[in-house]
């Protein structure tokens, strides 16, 4: 027992971890990469040092990177932190260092520690270095050139301070993870817009591999659902380095240009749209809304999609449009707006408002849209804008939404609906005298009554230059 803690205690001078069940363990630094050969003073630096466990236990170790000046003289910049291998394993860990605020040519020095930093973790202590240099708006100049110092460009060159310092090469095959880019949400507001109106698209882009991901450029687009492979650009942005399980936020902003195509559009966010970075799939790298924008030029406020007014409450009618400042609103039990017979127009006539909403008269909402409901035999009913410029012919309409109205049996409103004339008596026929049953022995009807027109189609309508009002987009 004594032999064995003996010998536990020399290992542990000789710079080996030990674990409990076994006598030591080895650890590799494979490599030292800094993001950044080149900063601005005081930008960000992101430091990855590889690490392999070839034993059969794991091993914690301490890592501690410092920013020196000419290999000797620290500068004040220096950050530590555990790490945990797996045996068999390979692990990537990342630091984040400020870049001294003085141009010159620096190095970042690794020291590999035990997990409670109390001693060197590897034999002969040896220390690695990766160069990268700080430029400022005027960098300094040397009269004749330099030569580069030996090392200077090596990602990670290990100095050894003593005879004792062994280096080990990476074994023969050794693989790490791909970067892996992945969108992680996308929020667009607001979604329903008038052309010229700005919106803003927020998404969050996550590396989800095991790499750094540099010189990612993100590119926007949008296309117009009626034609799909037409996509045009909104904006192309740079992301210098991503490092893994990092994640970064992005916001837009775009307006759509007074010639554009009205409809619905839909937005495409994509990661490395020059293929510049290798990664483990390339399958996520895009990121599609999932509902359409709808690009108009009026744009419906209230009542919105499949709203349910109440027979005894307020009806109101709300939009918004940058081009046009007269507008009636249509009722109607058809989408199309085809048939005059089947919808009717607030105001009506020639009268147009130049309000951005309107409150319909109790003889228009309810009543004579209950009796195009009851005509159409259908519980659904249409509403959409039409806009004019004042003193022109130029026209616009909004998209046709649908609404329902509840209204309860018995009501004035249902009551109003059924009031119908009679239909005109059919011809006497012959042989049969007026006010008589006919000869078949039927009981005639009392009160029967036969469908009449909708309400509201004798109404005059304004002409739109002469031209046949289209559906609404």
């Amino acid at each position: 027992m004594r032999a064995g803690w003996l010998v536990h205690c020399l290992l542990v001078l000789a710079g080996a971890v030990i674990l409990p069940g076994s006598l030591s363990a080895q650890l590799e630094v494979i490599k030292m990469v800094l993001a950044e050969p080149e900063l601005d003073p005081g930008q960000e630096q992101i430091v990855q040092v590889s690490l392999h466990n070839p034993s059969a236990r794991t091993v914690q170790a301490g890592l501690r990177v410092e920013v020196l000046q000419g290999r000797k003289r620290s500068v004040g910049i220096a950050k530590k932190r555990t790490a945990e291998v797996p045996a068999g394993a390979e692990r990537r860990i990342f630091f984040r260092l400020k870049a001294p605020r003085t141009p010159g040519d620096y190095d970042v020095r690794l020291q590999v520690f035990t997990g409670d930093f109390k001693r060197a973790l590897l034999p002969g202590n040896p220390l690695f270095y990766s160069a990268f240099k700080v430029t400022g708006v005027v960098p300094p100049r040397r009269a004749s050139p330099t030569p580069p110092r030996r090392g200077s460009k090596r990602a990670a060159a290990p100095e050894a301070p003593s005879r004792a310092a062994r280096l080990r090469t990476p074994p023969v095959g050794l693989q790490f993870e791909k970067a892996d880019l992945l969108w992680e949400s996308m929020r667009v507001a607001p979604t329903n817009l008038l052309v010229g109106e700005k919106f803003s698209v927020r998404a969050e882009l996550r590396n989800v591999g095991g790499d750094l991901a540099r010189d990612i450029e993100v590119a926007l687009v949008h296309f117009n659902t009626r034609v799909p492979g037409r996509k045009l650009p909104v904006a192309k942005t740079t992301v210098d380095v991503l490092a893994p399980g990092e994640k970064i936020e992005m916001e837009f902003e775009y307006a759509f240009p007074q010639d554009t195509l009205l409809g619905d559009y839909h937005l495409v966010l994509t990661a490395d749209s020059a293929g510049r970075v290798q990664e483990f799939s390339e399958e996520n790298n895009e990121r599609v809304t999932d509902f359409p924008l709808r690009v108009s030029v009026i744009r419906q406020i209230f009542p919105e999609r499949n709203f349910a007014f109440d027979e005894a409450g307020l009806f109101l009618f709300r939009w918004d449009s940058r081009k046009f400042d007269e507008f009636k609103v249509q009722v109607g039990t058809e989408a199309t707006f085809e048939n005059e017979e089947n919808f009717f127009d607030i105001p009506q006539g020639e009268k147009w408002s130049t309000d951005h909403e309107v409150v319909p008269l109790a003889g228009e909402l309810p009543g004579m849209a209950a009796g195009l409901l009851l005509n159409a035999n259908t519980d659904v009913v249409y509403w959409r804008v039409v806009g004019r410029i004042a003193g022109t012919d130029s026209i616009g309409f909004s998209q046709a939404l649908p609404f329902k109205i509840r209204i309860e049996a018995g009501t004035a409103s249902a009551r109003a609906a059924q009031a119908q004339p009679a239909a005109p008596a059919p011809p006497t026929p012959p042989g049969t005298v007026a006010g008589t049953p006919p000869a078949t022995g039927g009981q005639a009807s009392s009160g029967a009554s036969t469908p009449l027109p909708a309400l509201g189609a004798g109404s005059p309508r304004p002409t739109f230059g002469g031209a046949r009002a289209p559906a609404g987009n």
